[in-house]
């Protein structure tokens, strides 16, 4: 069932896609340099459980658009508390930030409820927030839209 639905959802996808116009090939390649670290990290910690290091790793992936946006290509952000911290201290410390809360929430719902299936949609939620403003973002720095 959901083979052929992630199927339709990349082509239709694609067709808007590829009318981007892809300008900043260097936002790109930081991006990753900054995102690498992150993959080590969560493919090393075998104590936490698949989902909650594919959960954590897309928010982190927002997090390091955000901070590659902010810090080298003059982006801002668009919400209160993240720009109050980037603001008194830096962009990267909004990596951390949203790493703490993020590992924090997932933690709490693995300690605080019982219902498996509750859990599942909870974080799937979750990883969805976090891959739609980083894939927009991640679009806005490659094109330099925004």
């Amino acid at each position: 069932y959901y083979k052929p639905v992630f199927l339709i959802g990349v082509i239709l996808a694609s067709v808007p896609l590829s009318f981007l116009e892809i300008k900043n090939f260097y936002g790109i390649l930081l991006s990753i340099f900054f995102y690498i670290p992150w993959l080590l990290i969560f493919y090393f910690l075998k104590k936490w459980s698949l989902e909650n290091r594919l959960v954590t790793l897309i928010q982190m992936f927002d997090a390091t658009i955000t901070f590659t946006s902010i810090q080298f290509f003059g982006f801002g952000e668009q919400h209160i508390v993240p720009t109050i911290l980037i603001s008194i201290f830096s962009p990267v410390s909004f990596l951390f930030a949203k790493l703490f809360v993020v590992a924090l929430i997932l933690i709490l719902i693995d300690k605080l409820s019982e219902e498996k299936e509750f859990n599942k949609f909870l974080k799937l939620c979750i990883g969805i927030l976090g891959g739609a403003t980083g894939t927009r973002d991640f679009i806005a720095l490659a094109t330099l839209i925004g």
